[in-house]
């Protein structure tokens, strides 16, 4: 069961059922001390590792869907610019510095709710006060993408998702005998 009030969350589980919390919380299979190991080589290349937020109401955000809502209205307060952006290989950071370059804003003005890893394929939200919908529509970064860009009243802050999506790739297996 969900209850949100305000700015808290809160989730309720049946009593004493390990299982269903396991997968909310995205445990599908866990190795214990009887298990059997097996080798391989992980985050080889940065397309093994692919993060994607999670966003407020449980969804998990695409790398791929653009919707683009351009109307900012001053009657409705929207003082954000928020959309997803889509990294390949690159550090927040380094991405919210170019971000701030192209755009020609400050760079405290851009918000996101957390660090994505650099060596991988990372989609997360990302909000800039103002109004940037035109620019951000034509904005052109090398491996840097723009989707789903929309006014909002409120910024992103850190922590304001319910956590990431993760699909990683492990190459060159060994023992895979051991895997069920």
């Amino acid at each position: 069961m969900l209850d949100q009030d305000s700015n808290n969350i809160t989730y309720s589980f049946c009593k004493n059922n390990e299982k269903e919390v396991e997968e909310f919380v995205g445990i599908e299979n866990y190795a214990t001390f009887k298990t059997k190991g097996f080798k391989g080589e992980y985050k080889t290349l940065y397309k093994d590792f692919i993060v994607k937020e999670i966003d407020t109401n449980g969804k998990i955000l695409s790398l791929k869907e653009n919707r683009t809502n351009s109307s900012f209205s001053n009657e409705l307060n929207d003082r954000y610019t928020t959309f997803n952006l889509t990294k390949i290989n690159r550090d927040t950071f380094e991405v919210v510095r170019k971000l701030s370059k192209a755009l020609n804003v400050p760079y405290n003005s851009i918000s996101y709710s957390g660090l994505k890893d650099k060596q991988a394929i990372s989609v997360q939200k990302i909000s800039i006060r103002g109004n940037y919908i035109k620019e951000l529509k034509t904005l052109k970064i090398r491996d840097i993408f723009v989707r789903n860009i929309y006014p909002s009243r409120k910024p992103v802050k850190l922590g304001s998702h319910l956590g990431n999506h993760f699909t990683i790739t492990i190459r060159n297996l060994e023992n895979i005998n051991n895997l069920r």
